[in-house]
């Protein structure tokens, strides 16, 4: 076994690195290490330049059978489409927003190849597949919008928490498979607020887009601990009227500033519908 390993291979400072496998033994720990590499592929600290604009794109190209709760499959579309959509998300980034620093998570099993083609077209690729409890919110949970908050927070405290923010310019989410599209005006977003768009055609409920949003980099530790506060107390919301486009942006209400034209291509992913928001 010490042959495979670097010499200075430490079982602890591999775990600590790496916290969810506090409770793995030393096999399971080593098939760790030869799926993914070396310590620092999991130790995220890095500096990100200043006034780069940070986006993060939350995917999941392999999606379960399970049913949401409000639906009866998870996606009509195939893993190879999902995967190329995903790409075109990234291009669009790229397209249209200065300055990015994009960071892609997604907790799929992906093949060397596609994990190599996703690495090497993004900033950061976080690719997490053996965390039990996330696979747990993104497979099997039937309340979609946990699914994504499980994958925001697991992104901070993986990667974020730990980035000095003083100098980024600009927080963006954008759903992966969704596209950036020519009627973006970044110079709507270039600024200290805090932006969503309003979906006015629901009259019976304060529903806002959550595909794509931005925040300033003076809200961001506040918007993850509004995620973790969420995910505590998810038995409030484990009902089919408790979307992520009502739950989330309610709480920054009053701190928000509203849209008309976010400039986002929606490919919904358990309908046949594709719109411009």
């Amino acid at each position: 076994m010490n042959n495979i390993l670097p010499e200075d291979f430490d079982w602890n400072v591999y775990k600590s690195l790496n916290p969810d496998l506090i409770n793995f033994n030393e096999k399971e720990i080593l098939n760790h290490y030869l799926h993914y590499g070396f310590y620092e592929k999991r130790n995220y600290k890095v500096t990100i330049e200043s006034k780069k604009n940070i986006i993060l794109i939350t995917s999941k190209i392999y999606v379960s059978n399970n049913k949401f709760s409000y639906t009866n499959n998870r996606s009509i579309y195939t893993p190879e489409e999902r995967f190329n959509q995903t790409f075109q998300t990234i291009v669009s980034i790229n397209k249209y927003i200065p300055n990015p620093y994009i960071i892609l998570f997604d907790n799929s099993v992906f093949t060397t190849e596609q994990y190599n083609f996703l690495n090497n077209n993004v900033d950061k690729f976080i690719n997490i597949t053996d965390d039990k409890l996330l696979n747990f919110y993104t497979d099997e949970y039937q309340y979609k919008a946990f699914s994504d908050i499980y994958q925001q927070l697991t992104f901070y405290n993986n990667f974020l928490k730990s980035i000095d923010l003083t100098s980024v310019n600009n927080f963006f989410k954008i759903s992966g498979r969704y596209l950036i599209n020519e009627t973006f005006d970044y110079n709507q977003f270039d600024n200290e607020d805090i932006i969503f768009k309003k979906n006015n055609d629901i009259k019976y409920k304060e529903y806002y887009y959550t595909c794509f949003y931005k925040l300033n980099s003076n809200s961001i530790h506040q918007y993850f601990d509004i995620l973790k506060k969420l995910l505590e107390e998810k038995a409030l919301y484990e009902n089919i009227y408790s979307d992520l486009e009502v739950i989330l942006p309610n709480l920054f209400k009053d701190k928000m500033k509203v849209i008309d034209n976010l400039g986002i291509t929606q490919l919904i992913a358990v309908y046949n519908y594709v719109d411009d928001i």
